[in-house]
C-alpha cells in the first residue's frame, strides 16, 4: 500500500519549500523546537490534564494567559479552526429566521453557520478596488439596520488581500442599537503586536473576534482562537455552540501549541520590529 499523503509531504520537505501563505511558523524549527517532538506530549482526557469543554486547572489558566496577551474578557481554544469559531459565535447569537448582516465577501463557514443556525442573512457589497473586495463601508451597515431588524452582523476583517474595514466606526454604529459584531480576523492575528499593524479589532470594541493563530503566528495548522470583548454576548451560548461544535477529544498538542505561541508573543515582541524593518 503506498502512503500518498506522507510521500508527497516528504517530497515537498526535500524541495525545502517555504510557504508564503500559511502556516505562520514557515517551517522554522526554531518557532517550535519545544514541542517538535510532540509525539511524547500527544496526551489527552486525562484527570491531569484537565476539559476543555469545562476547564478548571491547566486549560482555565492557559485561557486566562491567552485573554491576558490579546487583551479579551474571554477566549477559547479553536481546535477546530477558525470555521468553528465563526459558526459557534452565529450560532450563540442568531435564533432561526432571524436577520444577520453580512458582508458579501465573507468565508465560507459563514454560510455554514447560517445552515446550522438557521439565521436569515441581510447581505452588504464590500467595496471593490481593482476587482477585489476590500473594506465594508459604515454608512451601507447604517443603512441596513435602519431597515431591517438585525440580530447580529460580522464582517471580515482584514479581507483575505490584506484590506481592513472601520471596525470602530462599524461598533459605534451597531452598538447604539444593541446589536453585536463579529469580525472574522482570521488574518490578523499579529495586528495586536506592533503599532505599524493595522488595529486589531479587539481594541476598536468589537464584540466577538475569531483568529487564525496559524495564518500569521508560529503555530502548528488549524490552531485558532476565539475572543469576547463585550457585556452583549450571552458567553454561556457561546461555549455551548463551541462545545456542540468541537471534537470531545480535543488536540493538546494544538492547545499547548497556542500556548506556546502566547509565550512567544509575551516575551519575544522585539522579533516583531525586526519583521517591520525586513517588510519595509
Amino acid at each position: 500500500m503506498q502512503k500518498y499523503i506522507f510521500e508527497k509531504l516528504n517530497e515537498l520537505n526535500k524541495k525545502n519549500i517555504y510557504p508564503f501563505h500559511m502556516p505562520g511558523h514557515k517551517r522554522n524549527p526554531k518557532f517550535l523546537k519545544e514541542i517538535k517532538n510532540f509525539i511524547d506530549l500527544d496526551f489527552t482526557e486525562l484527570d491531569e490534564t484537565d476539559n476543555m469543554h469545562n476547564p478548571k486547572n491547566i486549560i482555565k489558566l492557559a485561557k486566562e494567559n491567552l485573554a491576558n496577551i490579546f487583551g479579551s474578557k474571554e477566549s477559547y481554544f479553536l481546535v477546530n479552526g477558525s470555521s468553528c469559531g465563526v459558526m459557534a459565535s452565529i450560532m450563540a447569537i442568531v435564533k432561526p429566521n432571524q436577520n444577520i448582516l453580512i458582508s458579501k465577501n465573507c468565508h465560507i463557514s459563514v454560510y455554514n453557520g447560517l445552515i446550522i443556525s438557521g439565521a436569515n442573512p441581510i447581505f452588504i457589497e464590500p467595496e471593490f478596488i481593482y476587482n477585489f473586495a476590500v473594506g465594508v463601508d459604515y454608512q451601507l451597515i447604517e443603512k441596513a439596520i435602519n431597515k431591517y431588524d438585525i440580530k447580529a452582523c460580522i464582517i471580515t476583517s482584514p479581507t483575505y488581500q490584506g484590506v481592513t474595514s472601520n471596525v470602530k466606526k462599524i461598533a459605534e454604529i451597531l452598538h447604539k442599537k444593541n446589536i453585536p459584531l463579529i469580525v472574522d480576523e482570521a488574518h490578523g492575528a499579529h495586528f495586536h503586536f506592533s503599532k505599524h499593524f493595522p488595529k486589531d479589532a479587539l481594541s476598536q470594541n468589537a464584540d466577538i473576534v475569531i483568529q487564525s493563530l496559524h495564518k500569521t503566528l508560529p503555530v502548528l495548522t488549524q490552531c485558532a482562537v476565539l475572543h469576547i470583548k463585550s457585556n452583549i454576548i450571552n458567553k454561556n451560548l457561546v461555549e455551548k455552540s463551541l462545545s456542540i461544535l468541537q471534537t470531545t477529544s480535543p488536540s493538546y498538542v494544538f492547545m499547548m501549541n497556542v500556548e506556546n505561541c502566547c509565550y512567544f508573543l509575551k516575551n519575544y515582541q522585539h522579533l516583531f520590529v525586526e519583521y517591520v524593518d525586513k517588510l519595509k
